[in-house]
């Protein structure tokens, strides 16, 4: 974890909410990947986990879903992941002291100036083994409704070009360290494409600034290779 940033023109205040700030992505992922370690059964391939309308089964989302679709923006088109190209917009640049909490494939993009850590770009690819994108986000979602610190969960079935199977969660998380806290929305994609390769692609933003953020418009201009 970097250092707070130190600048005599900086309120304390907001010293104090970089610093928290730098612990959203490991606090928000930490919990989305207990279940990209966890051992889950292989989806039986008659289940058709990822079939939009599969909402008789007990691990299904619930939510109504949000209607995301690719939004073009300006930017360099990059592969961030084997199989995953985003648009990353000019003010995007990749988060040195970013350490992934598994042995996943992951990479974060920051936004904002030095020592900022909202809002924030994160992917993630997801071991085929681990069974279908339904059952993780399950998982997930249980996790995320019984922490006091996590509220406003919704986790909807969403439609994606070249995707087979697309879960959305949407949250808002206060994260505490020390006599430090931040509050922030998320955003995460559990997406699969035809070809069988997962990704988990979030978005971070300040309270009520996600719908806005250079974060959710690189997950929204996610392609499946």
């Amino acid at each position: 974890m970097r250092p707070p940033t130190r600048r005599a023109d900086v309120p304390r205040t907001q010293h104090r909410r970089n610093a928290a700030a730098r612990a959203v992505a490991a606090v928000a992922v930490g919990v989305l990947t207990v279940t990209l370690t966890a051992c889950v059964p292989s989806p039986d391939p008659l289940d058709a986990p990822w079939a939009p309308s599969g909402t008789d089964h007990p691990m299904a989302p619930t939510g109504t879903p949000l209607g995301i679709a690719p939004v073009p923006s300006a930017g360099t088109r990059t592969e961030v992941l084997p199989g995953l190209t985003v648009t990353l917009p000019e003010s995007a640049h990749e988060d040195s002291a970013f350490v992934p909490s598994g042995p996943a494939p992951s990479r974060r993009f920051l936004f904002g100036t030095a020592g900022e850590d909202l809002p924030a770009f994160q992917v993630t690819a997801i071991r085929p083994e681990l069974g279908s994108l339904r059952d993780l986000s399950w998982t997930d979602e249980a996790f995320m409704k019984a922490d006091p610190a996590i509220s406003n969960v919704h986790r909807s079935v969403e439609r994606w070009p070249g995707a087979a199977e697309v879960i959305a969660m949407t949250w808002t998380q206060e994260v505490t360290r020390g006599d430090r806290s931040t509050t922030f929305d998320a955003l995460v994609l559990w997406m699969r494409a035809r070809s069988g390769a997962a990704f988990q692609i979030l978005a971070f933003a300040e309270p009520g600034q996600l719908e806005s953020s250079p974060a959710r418009a690189v997950v929204l201009s996610s392609d499946l290779d």
